[in-house]
């Protein structure tokens, strides 16, 4: 499958993998999905804070 989206790794605990492979299953997601997700949630409130620009 093409993409043109970036790679992104992260080290997580055994515990948080297995708590985010739950809720990806739970929403019928992949793992890197929910975490694109999440990711683009905090930038949206980071904007709307004025943290980020």
């Amino acid at each position: 499958m093409a993409t043109d989206k970036k790679k992104l790794s992260v080290y997580v605990t055994e515990e948080v993998r297995k708590d985010l492979e739950a809720l990806a299953k739970l929403e019928s997601r992949s793992i890197s999905n929910l975490l694109e997700s999440l990711g683009k949630e905090a930038v949206r409130k980071a904007r709307k804070e004025g943290k980020i620009q």
